[in-house]
């Protein structure tokens, strides 16, 4: 009987057993999130910035912040923070984000005036953006026009709810450059109907113009038509009311300019 022949013996490797590879794995993902979660926990803010505030004092959005500059970095409700400093008057948007070097930056975005309201003694009071919301008066070189008789309180963070003045400053927001030079001026008459005043020229003054009490943007493409077409054409006369309340119609009282 011939002899058994030896078996071949397997080789042995030297990689890891599978097993063991989620193992290490799993064991190296948790130390790494330990050790970021202790680095995480450590920061503090380094520094608060303020962009974009204009008219707004830093001072003023850092007091509505309320940074606790002993809460971890990481921590910060930046979002309660960024409806805090919405409530100024002057901010129309917000935004609070967390930069690499440990710095908060809140990035405002400043209302656009459309108006600017006058007192009953002829004072500057307030400006009006295009959705009706007021903020302070500030110098800032705004070319708007004026608005009397508005007496409404003044409420920060509320739009008027006049429906004809909203829709006024939304319409001036999107006037035409050309429209806009003919602006100068709104009033409140004692009826509740706006009128407007346009620009005043050398020799000829302002012209006293009817708006009534809405459809203001097809009442401005009327008035441009008109005054091309009339009042730039007729320089001999002098318009001293264009009654635009009328769909109708456009009704004037003019005089003859004397040589």
């Amino acid at each position: 009987k011939p002899a058994p022949r030896p078996r071949a013996k397997r080789p042995v490797s030297d990689r890891p057993r599978l097993g063991a590879i989620p193992i290490a794995a799993m064991t190296a993902v948790i130390l790494l999130s330990i050790i970021g979660w202790m680095w995480k926990s450590q920061l503090r803010v380094r520094d608060v910035v303020v962009d974009g505030a204009r008219h707004t004092p830093s001072d003023t959005v850092l007091a509505l912040a309320r940074v606790d500059t002993s809460q971890a970095f990481f921590d910060i409700d930046t979002i309660s923070m960024a409806e805090r400093v919405a409530k100024l008057p002057w901010v129309e948007t917000v935004t609070v984000r967390r930069a690499p070097d440990v710095t908060l930056r809140i990035a405002i975005t400043e209302r656009t005036p459309a108006l600017l309201v006058i007192d009953a003694a002829g004072r500057p009071a307030r400006y009006l953006d295009r959705y009706g919301y007021s903020m302070p008066y500030a110098r800032g070189g705004y070319d708007v026009p004026i608005l009397r008789g508005f007496d409404e309180p003044f409420v920060a963070g509320k739009p008027t709810d006049h429906p004809a003045l909203l829709e006024l400053v939304g319409v001036l927001a999107e006037t035409d450059p050309a429209t806009d030079a003919l602006i100068s001026a709104f009033e409140f008459g004692d009826d509740g109907a706006m009128r407007m005043y346009t620009t005043p020229k050398p020799g000829r003054g302002a012209i006293h113009v009817g708006l009534g009490e809405g459809d203001f943007s097809r009442k401005f493409s009327r008035l441009r038509a008109f005054w091309d077409q009339e009042v730039l054409a007729q320089r001999e006369k002098h318009f001293e009311w264009i009654d635009l309340r009328f769909d109708s119609q456009i009704i004037t009282r003019e005089r003859t300019l004397t040589q």
